[in-house]
């Protein structure tokens, strides 16, 4: 009966990996500095999932190892494993494996499964800067588990009186090398062993723990809202002296506004419009973006105010939107995807919300060539030209 309880459990897990969303949004992801002194974006609770399946071979070290050589003891094991990222250097999983005979070097079999929670440290994203293209990671883990063995069997010139089930509580470690080969899928080589409680293996008298050595091959895919993690950056210094600036702007004009309401000894209504530049062309044509990122910030939308204005009042002119990257981070190809999203996304709102002709707008990228600035911070940007 339990064995059909465990067949059972283990299927539905098959199911649950299976039937996994694999498609997740992408998106190009760096650090500037090392990932253990970089504060990240706190990604939701659907991101950076990751789930895989692989075999590995199995060679068990305990009491009573004596007759057969090597060869004669390694025994083959599935895997599947389910787990997920809190950060880019830290995170967890659950791993399954057994249901597969261990062999003992007595000549003696016994089926196990075995079930363990490990916590993972991604030593690549923590020592170097965080890239979410990374061809490889080193990855020791430890933990903890459970396992459970059945269905001994010896032959029958060893006197031994097996019992008909075991259970042990598992301490768990290992190190994994993970290749990624493609966009969401990685090729895991993990090493790993497992301390049983002595006598698993129906034998006893020696030290007081037994292990269970595994060398295993796995594909992993990462699944997930989104598969990538965030720098968290702070608003530019120039964008915050520019805003300093507006402020002190409008409390003038709120002292001047005082000061002429106690002047005059009849009240008045004064209105004060904002300005339409119809004449002049816009100065604030310029669009900042985060690093690695398309999202138009709430105080970067008045360029774009600015220059929708002035086509509202100026039927007959045009505008080219340029995107722009800096090619201090990312690869030529991400820089060039990201500069497009970029000019898009600030086209969309000239259209959407300002109710510009998509006739009278030009749209065009250069990834991270012929940057306009010299610096690095001022190029991830779109830059609005009226022609």
């Amino acid at each position: 009966m339990k064995n059909f309880q465990i067949k059972k459990l283990l299927f539905l897990f098959a199911c649950v990996f299976v039937t996994a969303p694999l498609v997740a949004q992408h998106q190009n992801s760096y650090s500037t500095t090392p990932g253990r002194i970089t504060t990240f974006n706190t990604n939701g609770f659907w991101d950076n999932w990751f789930v895989g399946a692989g075999a590995g071979a199995n060679v068990y070290i305990g009491d009573g190892n004596t007759g057969d050589g090597l060869g004669g003891i390694i025994s083959a094991t599935p895997v599947l494993q389910a787990g997920k990222w809190l950060y880019p250097y830290l995170g967890g999983r659950l791993k399954i494996a057994g249901l597969t005979n261990i062999n003992f070097f007595d000549k003696g079999t016994q089926k196990y499964l075995s079930l363990e929670a490990n916590v993972l440290w991604d030593v690549s994203n923590f020592v170097l800067n965080y890239n979410a293209q990374r061809l490889y990671h080193f990855i020791p883990y430890a933990g903890i588990g459970w396992a459970y063995g059945w269905d001994y069997k010896i032959p029958s010139r060893v006197n031994a009186s097996p019992t008909a089930h075991q259970n042990s509580i598992t301490v768990d470690g290992g190190l994994i090398n993970r290749f990624r080969v493609a966009q969401n899928i990685n090729i895991d080589i993990e090493l790993s062993g497992k301390l049983l409680k002595e006598g698993f293996n129906q034998r006893s008298g020696g030290v007081g723990y037994d292990i269970l050595t595994t060398v295993s091959l796995g594909v992993i895919f990462d699944i997930g809202s989104c598969t990538t993690f965030t720098e968290a950056i702070l608003r530019d210094e120039m964008e915050i002296d520019y805003l300093n600036s507006r402020i002190n702007e409008q409390n003038k004009v709120i002292q001047s506004l005082a000061q002429q309401k106690q002047q005059k000894p009849e009240p008045q209504v004064i209105v004060k419009e904002v300005p339409v530049f119809v004449e002049q062309e816009p100065v604030q044509n310029v669009v900042l973006f985060t690093i690695g990122s398309a999202k138009i910030q709430s105080g970067q939308e008045l360029a774009i105010y600015n220059v929708a204005r002035y086509l509202q009042g100026n039927s007959s002119k045009r505008v080219r939107v340029v995107g722009y990257t800096d090619k201090a981070t990312g690869t030529a190809v991400s820089n060039e995807k990201l500069s497009k999203q970029r000019a898009e996304n600030v086209m969309k709102i000239l259209i959407d919300k300002y109710s510009i002709d998509k006739e009278r707008i030009s749209l065009d990228w250069e990834g991270q060539w012929n940057s306009p600035f010299d610096v690095p911070e001022w190029n991830r940007a779109v830059i609005l030209f009226i022609e």
